[in-house]
C-alpha cells in the first residue's frame, strides 16, 4: 500500500510539473511574438 501512494504521489508530481513546463512554453511564445510585434512596429 505505502509503495502504490509513493507511485501515485510521484505521478501527480511529474503530471504537475509537464503541466507548468507546457504552460511556461506558451508564456515564453506568446512573449517572443509580442517581442517580434513590438519590434517590427518601433521599425516601421
Amino acid at each position: 500500500m505505502e509503495i502504490q501512494l509513493q507511485e501515485l504521489i510521484e505521478q501527480i508530481k511529474k503530471d504537475g510539473v509537464e503541466a507548468a513546463e507546457t504552460k511556461a512554453d506558451a508564456i515564453l511564445d506568446d512573449a517572443k511574438n509580442q517581442a517580434d510585434l513590438t519590434q517590427t512596429f518601433i521599425k516601421n
